[in-house]
């Protein structure tokens, strides 16, 4: 495992953890980039629910409270709500996901 990364153990499971980011009770990460926060969910999150197989995200330029509702993920289990860590403006979304959302599962932290 990298170094950028810490293993957290639950039960029979390892997730992975990025050391480089603030993260929320509601398992949503948030990493300061220049003047703007990029924000995602955890390894946890992801795994908790599933294969990911439809996304809603935020329109951009969306004014969002914290703890509002940052995205919709459909699962092969469940319908799972992620809330924005803080509050501000979405300055933009990545797109991707509405065609593979797959890729939370993939690499939460990175493309995901």
């Amino acid at each position: 495992m990298s170094e950028d990364f810490y293993n957290l153990t639950a039960d029979k499971f390892i997730f992975k953890v990025a050391r480089d980011r603030y993260y929320s009770e509601k398992d949503v990460w948030a990493k300061k980039e220049d003047s703007l926060v990029r924000v995602g969910v955890t390894d946890f999150f992801q795994r908790r629910g599933g294969d990911i197989v439809y996304m809603e995200l935020p329109e951009t330029g969306k004014e969002v409270k914290k703890h509002g509702e940052m995205a919709q993920l459909e699962t092969i289990k469940a319908i799972l709500s992620a809330e924005f860590p803080l509050g501000g403006v979405v300055n933009d979304v990545n797109s991707q996901l509405l065609d593979k959302p797959e890729t939370v599962n993939e690499d939460p932290y990175g493309d995901g």
